[in-house]
């Protein structure tokens, strides 16, 4: 209440990251969903009007529905609730809509949820609610006077005539925890291992470097993968180099992956054979696997093409193999490739990736 003196003080918005900590022991603790502590962004908003409070709820309920379905490839369900007295404390008590000190302003609150398969024991993912099969991921309160009241919270503003008051502000809090990424793991993944939406993935491309041993199939054997040839290598640190140039923008979060910076990594452990590669790639959720060895020399018909060759005129076009995390086997991509070719063909498939997953889970 010392930060709020007038209406010059508003709105006011608090944001931070911390720890839940649960003093009730837990039973049957699963990672990211139900534990001791439980990791999450809290934030709290005055406004000086409930309009304003009730526009900037929407805006934040908006935000956390772009981040199930941009960062999570999953469809949140929005649930309209009442609001609670204690929001921090977990009181259950409600606000009732005929209390008279509420007027016009009736609290409320928005729940954003997941619908998951998980069962653990025959029961529910989320005990705490009788939806079955649906985890509580974030909210949003609409206070509106009463708490700032019970706080003795107001500042100075002016009526119709001038004349200095006393006001209430409306209040807001939000929180999103981590049981999103419990819902995400939950929703995607499979038998072998975790499927990470690509904006979620830590290393959302691989590119695995593969040579041809004559007379034998491309890396059938680990005596096979040696060394990986320095032609080679710099074709994939050319790539790499394309697929990690951004405007400077947020693009690859809103959307626009040909802008974005991609996360990449390149897998030239020599003496490792390609399926071993995947083996290690695929269990850990990477989005999309690229096999890369290089073709014959440039022909007429590479040599005309403008731009890309003139930029790498000393590497030779490649041929390529793509697997994508949803799938069990890789596809030849026709023709042979240039560097540049290769990173636009990438964040196609990472969007591909991404709209399949939502799909699936719609």
């Amino acid at each position: 209440k010392h930060w709020v003196q007038s209406h010059r003080d508003l709105p006011l918005i608090l944001k931070c990251w911390g720890v839940a900590v649960n003093p009730e022991p837990v039973r049957q603790p699963l990672p990211f969903l139900r534990s001791r502590e439980l990791p999450w962004q809290e934030g709290h908003a005055a406004h000086a009007s409930i309009p304003e409070a009730g526009a900037f709820a929407k805006s934040v309920e908006n935000v956390y529905a772009r981040v199930c379905e941009d960062v999570l490839a999953v469809v949140p369900q929005v649930r309209e609730m009442p609001a609670t007295v204690g929001v921090v404390s977990g009181n259950s008590a409600g606000m009732l809509p005929e209390d008279p000190r509420l007027g016009d302003a009736v609290p409320g609150k928005v729940v954003i949820e997941v619908p998951v398969p998980v069962q653990v024991r025959g029961a529910s993912a989320d005990a705490a609610w009788d939806m079955s099969g649906v985890v509580e991921i974030a909210s949003v309160h609409r206070l509106g006077y009463l708490s700032a009241a019970a706080f003795n919270l107001s500042f100075d503003a002016c009526d119709s005539h001038g004349r200095r008051v006393k006001r209430t502000p409306a209040q807001t809090s939000f929180s999103l925890t981590c049981r999103a990424l419990a819902a995400a793991i939950s929703v995607h993944g499979d038998d072998r291992g975790l499927v990470l939406p690509p904006r979620l993935a830590p290393v959302q491309v691989v590119l695995i470097p593969v040579f041809r041993t004559p007379g034998r199939k491309i890396g059938c054997r680990e005596a096979d993968q040696g060394g990986v040839d320095g032609e080679l290598q710099r074709w994939c640190e050319a790539a790499a180099a394309m697929l990690q140039a951004s405007d400077g923008g947020g693009a690859a979060l809103l959307g626009g992956w040909a802008a974005g910076c991609v996360r990449v990594r390149i897998d030239g452990r020599p003496n490792v054979a390609p399926a071993k590669k995947i083996q290690t790639w695929k269990p850990r959720g990477a989005p999309l696997l690229l096999f890369i060895h290089l073709g014959s020399s440039l022909s007429d018909a590479e040599v005309g093409k403008e731009g890309e060759v003139a930029e790498h005129a000393e590497l030779r076009p490649a041929v390529v193999h793509v697997m994508a995390r949803d799938s069990d086997t890789s596809r030849p991509v026709p023709g042979v490739l240039l560097p540049a070719e290769v990173a636009n063909l990438a964040r196609g498939e990472l969007v591909g990736l991404h709209n399949r997953l939502l799909n699936r889970h719609r």
